[in-house]
């Protein structure tokens, strides 16, 4: 009996110890979830800075549009949570189910709408540095291809000329030259010396320059044929220059494309800062005037008595 209360002894203590780690690990999970999940906005404060008095107004849809963009996952993956309240919200005021109340309107000095400013300002200008980035990134790129598309046009240039003069020794061979000229006044001299003198030694040096006639054609032949098959090198070779060349034209464009639409999604970016700037530059502008006010009063206060 007593072997068996120590087995369940240490059995009850090894489920407490598993259960202890479970709990921790549990809570750990749970911690890190909450750092991960970034800077979370709840409902009440999302209505607040939309300024919801009831009524579903156009500042209020720009506003509501603004906060889908700035929270969208592609934008924003830390925060998940956000996402789906202002979905939510967007459904019910466009349902006109969305309840209203009074605390729903925001305060002249609420923490909360300025916290909730100061966030997206700060969210809006990492998102610059990013696009400031790829911008950076891009003109790398396009001068990297400007680079070798100069270097392709220049090299087609020097190719074409390699064409034209290849091209015109192929023309000067197919036309008839001085030294044909000569064997042929030199063939019928000596035929007109062999009529005349009938000597069989103008019969043999017609035969020998109808010979060296023949030899200086096939010479000819073989250079003639060495050039076209040249020709046919030099062009296959500008085909594939030419198609390179095409080509990083077409990325040239697609980047430049590309660095409009990032050049574009900055201003905006631009326009939304100094929009949410100036909203918090107000808000700091009413706290001051409210403090002045109220050290104001007291002063008078303070005279009075």
């Amino acid at each position: 009996m007593v072997s068996i209360n120590t087995l369940d002894l240490k059995k009850l203590k090894n489920k407490k110890r598993l259960n202890l780690f479970f709990l921790l690990f549990i809570s750990i999970f749970i911690i890190i979830k909450l750092l991960l999940r970034g800077d979370y906005v709840t409902r009440e404060e999302i209505l607040k800075y939309l300024n919801y008095n009831g009524r579903y107004t156009k500042d209020i849809k720009k506003k509501l549009n603004k906060l889908l963009k700035l929270y969208h996952p592609d934008n924003n993956k830390s925060d998940k949570d956000t996402i789906l309240i202002l979905y939510q919200i967007k459904k019910e005021l466009e349902d006109g189910t969305l309840e209203y109340k009074d605390n729903y309107v925001k305060e002249e000095k609420s923490v909360d709408y300025k916290f909730f400013i100061e966030m997206m300002i700060k969210r809006l200008k990492s998102k610059k540095s990013r696009i400031d980035k790829k911008l950076e990134d891009l003109y790398n790129r396009i001068n990297s291809h400007y680079e070798k598309y100069n270097s392709k046009q220049d090299e087609l240039g020097l190719i074409d000329v390699d064409i034209l003069e290849i091209e015109d020794e192929i023309s000067r061979l197919l036309k008839v030259d001085f030294v044909d000229f000569g064997i042929a006044f030199f063939i019928i001299v000596s035929i007109v010396f062999m009529i005349i003198s009938r000597n069989i030694i103008f019969v043999v040096a017609i035969i020998v320059l109808i010979i060296i006639e023949l030899y200086y054609m096939y010479y000819r032949k073989g250079i003639y044929l060495d050039k076209k098959d040249k020709l046919r090198k030099i062009k296959r070779i500008r085909k594939s220059v030419n198609d390179e060349y095409k080509n990083i034209k077409e990325k040239i464009v697609v980047l430049e494309k590309d660095e409009v639409d990032f050049k574009k999604e900055r201003n905006r970016i631009n326009n939304d800062i100094q929009y949410y700037s100036h909203e918090l530059s107000n808000i700091k502008n009413k706290e001051l005037s409210k403090d002045n006010s109220l050290v104001n009063e007291n002063e008078k206060g303070y005279v009075k008595k």
